[in-house]
């Protein structure tokens, strides 16, 4: 039908679909995979229903999105709502949906707060969305503990109750899913005082949380390095992807993402430099080490075939091969395979 052509069209023509948006916007690819899930299920339910554009009013929406939703359990389906939301809200942007007629609703001190401090995440600073959920999310669940359902004084909050709050959750059935609990906590009270909700910086009174990363060494000599990197070093495509990788960490100190992050553009192989994309879309160029230099050559040369993905709308990027070999390479996955390496030790590898 012309309409379900031209909803999936929004998504796939010229890169400026949401699909295109958040492949240029440098989206990981697990969340890509997530919208484009939500995305597949809305198209099903257009074609199923015979709907076309102008039949995607706000009823006829709702009734779509909670179908969809409806095949979502545990604890994805936030996630999910919070995709569902953006995808809707792209059809709106697009002319493919109306939206529902504005009701003058007063907004609660409680939601002006999120609203406040997700503006302050995104331009302030310059965080990813999926961080920026996460951490209005610890807003909520913080303030709800403390307060209830109604929002109280923010300067009533004490030390103690921030330590309650953390041995609540740090005592439920999957404690160590709230790893990042502390600096999410932290973030929020941060922006509390620097907004001037607060009179003291209660970020300062956050007291150190032990996660399963403690029993892991802080930082490995100089010989275990070099064991470590050798024993990656593997004919394979694989063994030179993790060869290159592990070279980029150990000569330049970069972070799992910063890595992941890394396009064949941002290489400068005449001047010898590349760029290095880090927290808070902070862009830096650094110099590019010989043999660092030599074994991303290597991989590219003879690695495994197609490494480098050809997009319209953006450069390639460094690992993307990867994601079809094993689905998905997360910053996770990285981060696990060099705490495995240091657990077991590296003649497993």
């Amino acid at each position: 039908m012309q309409g379900i052509r031209t909803t999936n069209g929004l998504m796939r023509q010229d890169g400026r679909g949401l699909i295109g948006k958040l492949s240029w916007q440098g989206y990981a690819a697990f969340t890509i995979q997530e919208y484009r899930t939500i995305a597949g299920r809305f198209c099903d339910g257009i074609e199923k229903r015979g709907l076309g554009i102008g039949d995607l009013d706000a009823a006829t929406t709702e009734r779509l999105r909670h179908s969809v939703l409806s095949g979502v359990t545990g604890s994805t389906r936030s996630y999910a709502k919070f995709c569902a939301r953006r995808f809707i809200e792209h059809l709106i942007e697009a002319g493919a949906a109306s939206r529902a007629p504005a009701q003058r609703k007063k907004s609660t001190p409680l939601e002006r707060l999120r609203a406040e401090y997700e503006n302050y995440l995104r331009k302030q600073r310059g965080l990813a969305e999926s961080t920026i959920y996460h951490c209005t999310r610890f807003l909520e669940r913080f303030l709800t503990f403390r307060f209830g359902d109604k929002l109280g004084d923010l300067n009533a909050i004490t030390p103690d109750y921030i330590v309650a709050f953390i041995c609540h959750l740090k005592a439920g059935s999957h404690p160590r899913r709230q790893k990042a609990l502390p600096s999410h906590l932290r973030s929020l009270f941060k922006f509390l005082f620097w907004s001037g909700k607060t009179k003291r910086d209660l970020a300062q009174s956050l007291p150190h949380v032990a996660t399963a990363s403690d029993n892991l060494p802080r930082y490995l000599k100089l010989e275990d390095i070099q064991r470590l990197i050798e024993s990656v070093r593997t004919g394979d495509a694989i063994g030179r992807r993790n060869y290159a990788m592990l070279l980029l960490m150990a000569r330049l100190g970069l972070r799992a993402p910063e890595v992941i992050a890394i396009q064949l553009g941002d290489i400068d192989w005449r001047a010898g430099e590349i760029l290095i994309r880090g927290k808070g879309k902070l862009h830096d160029r650094m110099p590019l080490p010989a043999d660092v230099g030599e074994a991303i050559v290597d991989y590219i040369r003879n690695g495994r075939g197609g490494f480098f993905r050809v997009r319209a709308e953006r450069a390639p990027r460094f690992l993307e091969p990867v994601v079809r070999l094993f689905a998905s390479l997360s910053t996770e996955s990285v981060s696990t395979f060099l705490n495995q390496c240091q657990v077991f030790g590296t003649d497993n590898y």
